[in-house]
């Protein structure tokens, strides 16, 4: 269970939407393996290339207060960068779609809360595509990042 507060949105809200992802996706390979083996909050140290999977990054947090006579708090704003790797199109934009769709569920858990219950809406959303060479990698790598804009109205 992830508690999430203003004061911890920057490390908690990151880790709840990764664990979110890593319960709800469908993983694209032929043997399926669980979430946490190709579903991560950051790029790992190290990572042999076992596609596809998804780094989940919060780039951007904004939390406003109006004060007159009396402080007015407003929903904080979220951008996760979620990016997603593979080695063939259709899993990258397989991905890319589910993601986008796990996240717009209030009623989706990390297994055990839902993301309404932690205070989170769904708000926009953007996919571009990255696709790449890499020099020891002998085809394109399939990436396409997905800009998700979620709301805090929590604590």
């Amino acid at each position: 269970m992830t508690t999430i507060t203003k004061a911890t949105l920057g490390d908690k809200a990151s880790i709840f939407i990764r664990d979110v992802l890593r319960e709800n996706l469908t993983d694209t390979q032929s043997t399926a393996r669980t979430g946490s083996d190709w579903v991560f909050k950051s790029m790992p140290d190290k990572l042999e290339i076992d596609f596809p999977y998804i780094i989940v990054e919060l780039t951007d947090e904004s939390t406003s207060n109006l004060s007159f006579n009396r402080v007015k708090s407003f929903p904080s704003e979220l951008t996760f960068e979620i990016l997603v790797y593979a080695d063939k199109i259709a899993d990258r934009d397989v991905l890319a779609d589910e993601i986008v769709s796990v996240l717009r569920s209030p009623s989706n858990t990390d297994g055990t809360d839902t993301i309404l219950s932690k205070s989170l809406a769904y708000m926009d959303s953007t996919k571009s595509n990255e696709d790449a060479y890499v020099s020891d990698y002998p085809k394109a790598i399939r990436a396409k990042r997905v800009t998700l804009i979620m709301s805090y109205g929590g604590a």
